[in-house]
């Protein structure tokens, strides 16, 4: 099935993933993308990386801090290292203010399937690739939302691309299946409901922050979600989500592309200019293997 086969599909309400996606928050659209398009996103992968990974050489280089570089960089990638090793790119982010070529793509090939798989407009909100290196650390059981709270927009899908292959062994997403099922049980569990979702109770502050609690992430049941390279993963902002470390001796990695409804406004420019004042901020690290303001290592 192509691209333009699934966004038909989605649209008219008959596909599997959707109904998949309005029940559990996440679905997995195989065979997303041919050969082509697979070699076009390697290639800006690629590219990115390496323009993020000399940002983040010269920073070191010429002894600036991150936060400094971030405030005074405006059109450039935000870099960030892995707390345990900051000479270690953990992500990057900006790929679509970055990057035209990517921007158009996105606007081409995933918006319409986002539009159609919820039936209005969605625009992007935010963007990142997570590197996974070997070693590469774990990103912990949350909920986006904890993240994006402070925004306007409620609600958000994100789309995850494969530049690699996925496995249990080299850090694939794991989602949460019965987090709808836990919150109904258990009442005292729920932060707060957005518009009938539930977000979670969740640690506030240190090296845990935004993390969902120990004693509710242990309810939750999970389920891994290898992919390959040709696969797209939609999930949105409060279907819970994990990954392991990377135990691999090869790269995991991943874009995340997040938007947000067109209706709540426009966001991405909003978002990183407050990241970039704030790049420490601890709401700009929740649940990643990266230092912030307040963490241990930060």
């Amino acid at each position: 099935m192509t691209i333009l086969d699934q966004v038909s599909t989605l649209s008219d309400g008959m596909a599997g993933e959707k109904a998949q996606f309005t029940r559990m928050g996440f679905a997995l659209l195989h065979d997303a993308w041919d050969a082509e398009a697979v070699r076009f996103l390697k290639s800006r992968s690629d590219d990115l990386g390496q323009r993020a990974r000399q940002q983040l050489e010269l920073v070191q280089r010429n002894k600036m801090s991150l936060a400094e570089w971030a405030r005074h960089s405006s059109q450039e990638l935000i870099v960030v290292p892995e707390a345990g090793d900051p000479t270690c790119l953990c992500r990057f982010e900006y790929i679509l203010g970055a990057d035209a070529e990517m921007a158009k793509f996105v606007e081409e090939k995933i918006t319409p399937i986002i539009d159609g798989l919820l039936g209005e407009s969605f625009i992007p909100f935010k963007d990142k690739e997570n590197e996974k290196a070997p070693g590469g650390g774990a990103f912990r059981p949350h909920q986006d939302f904890a993240a994006y709270q402070s925004f306007g927009p409620r609600y958000n899908v994100t789309a995850m691309i494969s530049i690699d292959q996925s496995t249990a062994e080299n850090g694939c997403l794991e989602f949460a299946i019965n987090a709808r099922d836990v919150a109904g049980n258990n009442p005292h569990f729920v932060k707060s409901w957005i518009e009938e979702r539930p977000l979670f109770d969740h640690y506030s502050g240190g090296e845990k922050h935004g993390d969902i609690r120990d004693e509710i992430a242990e309810q939750l049941i999970w389920q891994s979600v290898p992919t390959s390279s040709t696969d797209l993963v939609l999930f949105d902002s409060f279907v819970p989500h994990r990954s392991y470390a990377n135990r691999s001796k090869t790269y995991r990695r991943a874009m995340f592309l997040t938007f947000s409804a067109k209706r709540e406004g426009e966001w991405y420019s909003a978002y990183y200019q407050e990241k970039r004042a704030n790049y420490g901020d601890p709401k700009f690290h929740v649940s990643t293997p990266t230092a912030h303001i307040g963490s241990a290592s930060g």
